[in-house]
């Protein structure tokens, strides 16, 4: 029988976890809602990198609740929300995406 084991641990600060993708390299985007940020993990679950979103509308926009990385290229699209209404804000990815990066199965 095989033990569950933690793959990753994030400290999320005053937020807490939504939607994540998982780029053809193998890193897992995580989606920190209310804190207005993505961590970006290794495939060995070490945090490598925080995509934090500008705060630079009147009110906050700390809602980031889904993302994606475009198959065959490093353009990333997270939905970011706040006071100031929805928006997507465009990123470069660490890896290439591919058809999971989509949080679907569907290729293109």
């Amino acid at each position: 029988m095989t033990l569950p084991s933690i793959g990753m641990y994030g400290n999320q600060g005053v937020g807490g976890f939504d939607s994540n993708a998982v780029d053809a390299d193998g890193h897992v985007y995580q989606c920190v809602i209310n804190d207005g940020k993505v961590e970006v993990f290794s495939p060995q679950g070490e945090l490598i990198a925080n995509i934090v979103v500008p705060q630079t509308m009147s009110e906050p926009q700390l809602l980031t609740s889904n993302l994606v990385i475009k198959p065959g290229t490093r353009e990333g699209y997270l939905v970011v929300g706040g006071g100031n209404g929805g928006f997507v804000y465009t990123f470069p990815a660490l890896g290439l995406g591919d058809a999971q990066s989509n949080g679907g199965g569907a290729a293109g």
